[in-house]
């Protein structure tokens, strides 16, 4: 086997990920067929005239911004601050990448994460790192990328013991405009002492570096690849659905029936014009070289039995019914910006209506916070020797629940007979959106403290903010 050897069931699932991203990119044309091989021009004005609805490119920013709709909680060492800011190498935060992640997973339903330190021989200092820009980063790895991948037992645990990821390289020219392509493989492997190194390979498999054995900043090999998948129903190395996968065919299927659509508009819109009379059809083309022109500004005379009718086919809906039949199953199946007639829905109505969707969602999110948080766990290792606490955790409320005044008023007696605190009664007046996620506790106790409660009025004699 080669460097390029793909697992077996990376092909498979490829064909699925290809059609989901040509969708969501409104890049399907492809999948168009051709009406006419012997006639090119219907052919491509087939293709070119049907309409793309892009519901599932919808749906994936509509779920986005659910889990985005709060900010994160993080948890953030400050050997890692640099990460807020850039935490990939190319100016992407963390959170614009956990955004990049959640999109990804979405689509096809695996994206991979590889944490890296830049080769250096000497170990700088916290402050030497971040001003010379010798940092641990977040490397990300499209589905398409990872292209193979092996686990082996190590004593008594199963570990990903190799992985190896396509990388396309872009290079100007000598010219300084010019962009050439270049195709290389990155190699992480488990040896045989369970040490975990990294080489590249060429694009004809031909080594290109001295295999390396990256260390932690304390000097120990790492006795684990610090790779990490993340997936759509767990983050292990199987592929998973892509959660838009459904979507996208039937989404496809709209497409390919607009093509039917228009194309009957266009036939069935244009009448045929039936000339009868006396004369034959060579007297016919002496008299009118040109044929007949229609509109108001120009009359013919056909001879004493002449005459004409304009016919025209009455269109054929069929194509129209299957659109709208599948944009009723793209509604069922929760695709979004697709509303039903009638005034704004309820927070729960949508709650209940896009359940499904959001179960999904609901995985999605819990698997890249635990991801990305296992990830700056192994950033840190890269960076120090101290064990400061990381965590990263997305939102997973998709919905504000309506405040309950009797629930609340519960909760008041019992913070009053000392069963429960005031902060447990602020966190859920968070989470129904009473309080501003932006307001912290600490920030309502120094309010509460001066603040009257009757007038609002600071007690010091200057005025308070409500």
């Amino acid at each position: 086997m080669s460097v390029y050897s793909m697992h077996p069931l990376y092909s498979h699932q490829k064909t699925r990920w290809d059609l989901t991203r040509a969708v969501i990119s409104n890049d399907a044309r492809r999948f168009i067929r051709t009406v006419d091989a012997g006639d090119i021009a219907r052919s491509t004005q087939y293709k070119e005239d049907a309409i793309l609805t892009n519901f599932t490119a919808l749906t994936k920013s509509g779920l986005t911004g659910l889990v985005f709709r709060r900010k994160p909680k993080m948890t953030i060492p400050a050997e890692l601050s640099y990460m807020m800011d850039d935490a990939t190498g190319d100016n992407l935060s963390l959170l614009q990448f956990s955004q990049k992640v959640i999109g990804e997973v979405l689509e096809t339903g695996r994206y991979g994460i590889l944490v890296d330190y830049p080769q250096v021989t000497e170990r700088l200092s916290l402050q030497g790192q971040q001003l010379s820009g010798n940092v641990a980063r977040l490397h990300p790895y499209a589905a398409e990328q990872i292209i193979n991948w092996k686990l082996e037992v190590f004593g008594s645990k199963k570990l990903l013991s190799q992985v190896v990821l396509r990388e396309l390289l872009e290079t100007s020219g000598p010219d300084g405009f010019e962009w050439h392509q270049k195709i290389q493989y990155r190699v992480l492997r488990l040896n045989e002492q369970q040490i975990y190194t990294s080489c590249l390979y060429d694009v004809d498999g031909n080594q290109m570096e001295i295999e390396t054995a990256p260390t932690k900043a304390d000097g120990t090999f790492w006795n684990e690849i610090p790779f990490l998948f993340v997936g759509s129903e767990n983050n292990d190395a199987n592929i998973d659905q892509a959660p838009l996968y459904d979507l996208a065919v039937l989404n496809l299927g709209h497409y390919k029936n607009s093509a039917d659509y228009e194309e009957s508009i266009f036939i069935t819109g244009q009448p045929t014009l039936f000339m009868r009379g006396t004369c034959d059809l060579t007297s016919f083309k002496d008299v009118y070289p040109n044929g007949i022109k229609f509109g108001s500004r120009a009359g013919y005379y056909l001879g004493e039995n002449g005459g004409a009718d304009l016919i025209q086919a009455n269109p054929n809906q069929l194509a129209d019914v299957a659109m709208s039949r599948k944009e009723a199953q793209a509604l069922a199946i929760g695709a979004r910006l697709i509303s039903p007639p009638g005034g704004r829905e309820t927070a729960e109505a949508a709650r209940i209506r896009f359940s499904s969707q959001n179960s999904a969602l609901y995985l999605v999110t819990t698997n890249v916070s635990l991801a990305i948080t296992k990830c700056l766990e192994w950033a840190l290792a890269f960076t120090t020797t101290n064990k400061s606490p990381a965590n990263f955790l997305l939102n997973d409320q998709f919905y504000d629940d309506a405040a309950d005044p009797n629930l609340i008023a519960q909760q008041i007696m019992l913070m009053d007979r000392g069963v429960i605190a005031v902060d447990d009664i602020r966190d859920y007046a968070r989470r129904t959106g009473v309080i501003s996620d932006a307001r912290t506790n600490d920030e309502l106790d120094a309010e509460a403290e001066v603040l009257s409660p009757l007038t609002g009025t600071d007690t010091t004699g200057t005025t308070g903010v409500a």
